[in-house]
């Protein structure tokens, strides 16, 4: 499977991960291949609960408001913004997970709103 992680758009939606080739395990989670494949290139995570309640805070320093009260991280999973928690989101091989720094709720990222 593939993981891509973008920042923030104001700052020029560069790719920190650019379609990382990941090996997944049994029983991995979306939050498990991108724990591992940060860890494994220096990068820091934040991030709070365990299972359904899992939220990303921040990514490589970059953290939920800090580019204002809709500012955040979402995911995808082959382009689909899943509608529950990266902890309980199950990964298989040939999945593209991206990772992306909204700054307005999802809609600068297209994803849905609820």
């Amino acid at each position: 499977m593939t993981l891509s992680v973008y920042g923030p758009i104001s700052e020029g939606n560069h790719k920190w991960r650019n379609d990382d080739s990941v090996e997944i395990k049994d029983g991995d989670m979306v939050i498990d291949v991108l724990k591992r494949d940060l860890a494994s290139k220096g990068m820091a995570l934040s991030y709070k609960g365990t299972g359904a309640t899992v939220y990303v805070r921040g990514i490589n320093g970059i953290f939920e408001f800090d580019r204002g009260g809709q500012s955040g991280w979402l995911y995808r999973v082959n382009g689909v913004f899943p509608d529950h928690s990266c902890g309980n989101y199950p990964v298989k091989n040939g999945d593209v997970i991206d990772w992306m720094y909204t700054e307005d709720l999802g809609h600068d990222r297209n994803a849905p709103q609820g």
